[in-house]
């Protein structure tokens, strides 16, 4: 009878990023790949949170049968996500950069790329307070620059065309100038 061979120790296997980093700093490569992924739930609760608060302002003003974006919202219940792309893009790079940052200082988490202590549980929560945060963007913008508002939405029922990706283009610069 022979020995079976002796097993080789596994190598520990490396992440391989989807996505390139944003900015310098962006080493949370299994976070933001998971952004990504997540990112059409993502669009759908914010168009839904900017949608409302533009129709609830319609119905105050009384403009909602006049109002063309109101008319357009309430007229489809669908969008093409690939419109906002870019933006939400944008937008989770920006709080990654600086608010996840507050998060994990606040909460006490110190942990590299690919080194979460539950990936679920930590993915799930941080992603809940992105979400948040973009929720709470809206409030600010129908607040302090409904002009935002409204280009935000536009580019939602501009969709893909030449004019949605023109609008998502202006929207995407002012937001860069933020």
């Amino acid at each position: 009878m022979t020995d079976p061979p002796s097993a080789k120790p596994c190598a520990e296997m490396a992440y391989v990023p989807k996505s390139p980093p944003v900015f310098t700093g962006d080493i949370q490569h299994d976070f933001r790949d998971h952004m990504l992924a997540k990112r059409q739930d993502t669009l759908s609760d914010w168009v839904g949170e900017a949608s409302h608060v533009y129709l609830r302002a319609a119905d105050i003003l009384r403009c909602r049968q006049t109002d063309a974006l109101a008319v357009s919202l309430d007229s489809d219940d669908q969008f093409d996500a690939r419109t906002l792309w870019v933006t939400h893009d944008h937008m989770a790079a920006h709080w990654r950069n600086g608010q996840m940052r507050e998060v994990m200082k606040r909460e006490g988490l110190m942990w590299g790329p690919g080194k979460l202590f539950s990936m679920v549980n930590s993915y799930a929560e941080l992603l809940a307070l992105f979400r948040q945060w973009l929720r709470w963007q809206v409030t600010v913008w129908a607040d302090r620059k409904p002009d935002l508002l409204e280009l935000f939405l536009l580019a939602v029922v501009g969709e893909h065309t030449r004019t949605g990706q023109s609008v998502e283009a202006e929207l995407f610069f002012t937001l860069v100038r933020l």
